[in-house]
């Protein structure tokens, strides 16, 4: 297991590690922490679309408030959530709240909210999977257990 905490310009260089290594489970952290603020998104999504071919690496929606203004709204963000959706897939999308960080430029429940929101067009196993379950899968949490969406 690797958790890669890289920004978008780094991406690139995860694509040829992760070349190196197929077998080894990765986790792009943030989402690779896009210039959300400048509207950066053509080669933050060409290259994660590249990684994300690789079905050993999963993505984690995390991070994203604190790369936009401090007065960000839904429509920000949705171009980069939409992306990494699209190209991993739900079943490699981790959510996670980046606390206390993201207190920078919101609180808790204002970016869950803004999070189920963005994901609410999922069936409910998609975002029981994206809000938990898949990382639960990914990070063997509870092996042996049985965790359902009735756990999160």
């Amino acid at each position: 297991m690797f958790d890669a905490l890289v920004r978008a310009h780094q991406l690139p260089v995860l694509a040829d590690f992760a070349r190196r290594h197929p077998s080894l489970q990765i986790v792009i952290n943030h989402a690779a922490k896009p210039d959300i603020m400048a509207g950066e998104i053509e080669k933050w999504s060409a290259d994660l679309a590249i990684l994300s071919a690789m079905p050993n690496i999963c993505c984690k929606l995390s991070g994203l408030v604190t790369e936009a203004s401090a007065h960000w709204t839904i429509e920000d963000i949705a171009p980069y959530i939409s992306h990494v959706l699209t190209s991993f897939g739900p079943d490699r999308v981790i959510w996670g709240s980046d606390w206390p960080v993201m207190l920078l430029h919101a609180d808790y429940a204002g970016w869950m909210q803004a999070a189920e929101q963005l994901l609410a067009q999922l069936d409910a196993r998609e975002r029981a999977g994206i809000f938990g379950l898949n990382a639960a899968r990914v990070y063997r949490i509870n092996q042996g257990r049985n965790i359902s969406s009735e756990a999160i």
